[in-house]
């Protein structure tokens, strides 16, 4: 069945791909850790092969994403430099465009609340006490909004520095292999460090601006949970009626 057959395609591509990651890490670490160093390795305390594992992990996963800038392997590698950018320029201008939103929704609250306070519309005292729980619901949403927003636009402005120096650190990169046989460990493994380091700090800013973009997903479900009583038909109503009157007022004070 056709199914089954593209399972099987499936698996075997995932497998290729598994063989041709092992094959190209194996190259990678053998740079790195040539295998006559296992026994000083071994004869190391624990805690110092631990954190040296950590460095070898980091030095071959900096000349894999080296390897895929130059077109020469790491397919299997996320670019979180790429997707961090991608995820912040989503993110924060959807949230900037709610909290403006948000923002003149309650000013027009206020405003309506006031005007019929002091007598500039006609409006009930039922409908001012609706106006006031509609906009207390209001603040609180926009305060979670405003929150959620400049957390959001912190992390966007980390990711534009953090995405600056990796590409700063591929130039580096790039001018100190290109057209050479071979470059100095000592100058070419911090590099490959910093660019895996990098590369992590990138993922863990686009896991925090997911799990915001989560977060304000689930806060717009609660954005309208009610029929505002400022929406009357014809798009004015009471409520746009006492804020144009409140206005007026306010404008012949100020002259």
């Amino acid at each position: 069945p056709a199914a089954a057959a593209a399972t099987r395609s499936g698996k075997t591509a995932a497998a290729a791909e598994l063989r041709q990651m092992e094959r190209e890490v194996a190259a990678a670490l053998e740079s790195v850790f040539p295998r006559i160093g296992l026994k000083s390795f071994l004869a190391l305390k624990v805690e110092d092969r631990k954190d040296q594992l950590d460095e070898l992990a980091s030095i071959v996963s900096g000349i894999r994403l080296f390897n895929r800038h130059m077109g020469k392997g790491g397919s299997d590698l996320s670019l979180f430099d790429e997707e961090a950018g991608r995820l912040a320029a989503d993110a924060l201008p959807m949230i900037e465009a709610e909290v403006e939103e948000f923002s003149d929704l309650c000013m027009l609250y206020q405003e309506s609340i006031v005007a019929a306070a002091i007598g500039r519309c006609d409006v009930d005292a039922e409908t001012v006490a609706r106006w006031k729980e509609e906009l207390a619901h209001r603040r609180q949403y926009l305060s979670f909004l405003q929150a959620l927003h400049e957390d959001v636009n912190v992390s966007s402005q980390k990711v534009d520095v953090l995405r600056d120096r990796y590409a700063a650190e591929l130039a580096n990169l790039d001018t100190m292999v290109s057209g050479r046989a071979s470059v100095p460990k000592e100058h070419v493994y911090p590099k490959f460090d910093a660019l895996a380091r990098l590369n992590k700090q990138l993922k863990g800013e686009h896991d925090v601006l997911q799990a915001r973009l989560a977060t304000f997903n689930v806060l717009s479900d609660s954005r309208d949970p009610f029929e505002s009583s400022l929406a009357e038909s014809g798009g004015g109503g009471a409520a746009a009626s006492a804020a144009a009157a409140l206005n007026v007022t306010l404008n012949l004070t100020l002259t």
